[in-house]
């Protein structure tokens, strides 16, 4: 993934090639409106796609769904191909997402904002740019 922050000159062809790169991985997604998804965010769709993929390996019987993350950039929806077991295990992000918030950044004690998903915050780091223009800080620790 690049390191990059948002005043980087390439910001929008790495941009670009981060989102090539997603959906060569990743070819279940069948459609991400990447011109609304602000490039950090990508670093939760790899966490999301990842996932469903591991699942997709163990499901072939897929079917489609679409899954909703809500920032505060905006909402954006992903296609992703599902079944119901993928359904069960990983749920509709549209209605798992409980809050959109601002929270203290663990990592440099400043003020971020958070996505809540199954009561735990992924948090926008507002210092750090060592994961596409920001960490994504998860409560109890960890980073992505």
């Amino acid at each position: 993934m690049w390191h990059l922050r948002y005043d980087d000159p390439d910001y929008e062809r790495k941009r670009k090639a981060e989102a090539d790169r997603l959906r060569e991985r990743h070819p279940f997604i069948l459609s991400v409106p990447f011109d609304a998804v602000p490039l950090g965010w990508m670093t939760l769709l790899w966490r999301y796609a990842d996932a469903v993929d591991g699942l997709l390996r163990e499901h072939p019987e897929a079917r489609y769904e679409t899954l909703q993350i809500v920032s505060p950039e905006g909402a954006f929806a992903i296609r992703f191909a599902a079944s119901a077991d993928i359904n069960a295990a990983v749920g509709s992000l549209a209605h798992r997402v409980s809050a959109v918030r601002s929270q203290t950044c663990d990592m440099c004690g400043g003020e971020g904002f958070a996505i809540v998903v199954d009561g735990q915050a992924a948090v926008r780091c507002p210092e750090d740019s060592e994961s596409l223009g920001y960490r994504i800080l998860w409560k109890g620790g960890g980073t992505t």
